[in-house]
């Protein structure tokens, strides 16, 4: 038997269409039911009460045809009595002495008592009794009027309830039939009300779905809001409120943004004049000797500070351009030499050797912003490449698609990390050169350029070992001759 609780955890899990629909079906049958129960009984009443007065108006009519004539009454009672549908008396009748022994009678036994004690009591007393009897000799109850004769005898005559309960049983089975036929058109109507209904809300669901996210997006783009049902009710007031709320986040988003291009830009000025005084201190003849591998490790750092500072001036130019990169045609092979060669300082001080293979490859680039993403995949690869070991950037070119490919011979990087390694600030759990990343958003700033380029970045296992980072983008120009 199942529980109220459990089934009351299994409705709260059902859609709000479906409990919607239960509900109002569940409404309706409890209505319909009442009222089909309220008919019939109704019914049952208006018929039984229709053949009580039916009967006792004969009765009364024999009663006073036997008064005028007590001879008659075996005559009257015998045409009283009506055959019934199946060849049984529908009508039938009997005549009590004042002891209730039965005298004459038609369709009853002589033998046995018509009426209870209390019934013939009643009609002895009072003149007139009736109700629904088992009268010996009849299947099922009959409708038994009890009215005093002149002489003090008892006239009893009883009409079969059979028709009265096939009557309200044939009701109640049509009664029933309509119900389910009514209950079944509640059911449908009512889905297609709630679908209706709740159509706004599943707008809003596909809209918000649709609503772009995180630091590529433009919050303040006035497509991303979500549409106001044009009825002043529940739904429209939530997606007000909702659209508020977007216009918040995207308020809040904008001055985060606005706020770390303004401390980037800020902070380039003092650490440009950090780095100079480290600069001519390290010149300087009057510096002390022991000072001089401090002020190269204050170097190191400040040189760590300005890469991070110039990531994000670049992460907050895309994220608050809308403009794509002014493109024109550029020899992939040079633009990769160029990244080399500004990638030299770290991959001496790594003891990594970087060489440049393939020939030369067209595309519509931004010199600037290519330069930089390739570089930023330099920069990762020596950084996890072992000393003595070499990292290999690759161009080639497959029909309209340009190929950059950069090889190195570090520990790889994890299936599970590759959607996820060109997020911010992305470090794997577990790996021991996550440390030796340059600032933990180069990788990022690689992919929004090629995307910008409409290209992509994906990463792979290199053949015997390391990381392959692969960029494609679109030649949009025809192969070089």
């Amino acid at each position: 038997m199942t529980r109220p609780g459990a089934l009351r955890a299994w409705f709260d899990r059902r859609p709000i269409r479906v409990r919607l629909v239960l509900s109002q079906a569940a409404v309706s049958a409890l209505v319909l039911g009442v009222l089909v129960i309220a008919l019939t009984a109704y019914q049952s009443s208006v018929l039984r009460t229709n053949e009580r007065e039916s009967l006792e108006l004969t009765a009364r009519v024999i009663a006073d045809r036997v008064a005028a004539d007590p001879a008659a009454l075996d005559t009257i009672l015998a045409a009283t009595t009506v055959p019934g549908e199946y060849g049984d008396l529908e009508v039938v009748g009997a005549v009590l002495d004042r002891g209730g022994r039965v005298g004459d009678a038609v369709g009853l036994p002589t033998d046995r008592p018509v009426l209870p004690a209390a019934a013939l009591a009643d009609a002895t007393t009072l003149g007139h009794w009736h109700g629904a009897l088992d009268l010996p000799g009849r299947d099922g109850d009959d409708m038994v009027i009890a009215l005093r004769l002149a002489d003090g005898r008892v006239l009893v005559l009883g009409q079969t309830l059979a028709p009265v309960e096939a009557g309200v049983h044939r009701s109640m089975i049509t009664l029933t039939a309509l119900t389910a036929a009514a209950l079944l058109a509640v059911a449908l109507g009512g889905s297609w009300v709630a679908r209706r209904a709740l159509r706004p809300v599943d707008d809003l669901t596909r809209r918000a779905g649709q609503i772009a996210v995180g630091p590529d997006h433009d919050p303040t783009a006035p497509g991303d809001r979500l549409p106001v049902p044009p009825a002043d009710d529940e739904i429209s007031r939530l997606a007000v409120t909702l659209n508020e709320m977007v216009d918040r986040l995207a308020r809040s988003l904008g001055r985060e943004r606005r706020f770390a291009a303004d401390v980037s830009h800020e902070l380039r000025t003092p650490l440009g004049v950090i780095a100079l005084e480290v600069e001519l201190a390290l010149r300087s003849p009057d510096t002390p000797p022991d000072l001089v591998p401090r002020l190269r490790s204050l170097q190191t750092e400040i040189v760590g500070l300005t890469a991070l500072i110039d990531d994000l001036l670049q992460l907050a130019r895309f994220e608050t351009s809308t403009d794509r990169p002014a493109r024109s045609p550029q020899d992939l092979r040079e633009v990769c030499a160029e990244a080399i060669v500004r990638a030299g300082p770290a991959s001496r001080e790594h003891g990594v050797e970087v060489v440049l293979d393939g020939g030369s490859v067209h595309a519509l680039a931004d010199r600037l912003l290519l330069r930089q993403a390739v570089g930023n995949l330099v920069h990762n690869a020596v950084g996890h490449s072992p000393a003595g070991s070499t990292v290999v950037v690759a161009v080639s070119r497959d029909d309209a698609v340009a190929r950059i490919a950069v090889r190195d011979h570090g520990p790889g990087v994890p299936a599970s990390y590759r959607e996820s390694i060109f997020d911010r600030h992305f470090r794997g759990e577990g790996d021991p050169d996550r440390h030796r990343a340059r600032t933990g958003l180069g990788l990022e700033i690689t992919r929004r350029v090629v995307e910008a380029h409409g290209g992509t970045v994906v990463v792979d296992d290199a053949p015997g070992g390391g990381s392959l980072f692969t960029v494609e983008l679109p030649t949009d120009a025809p192969a070089a001759t």
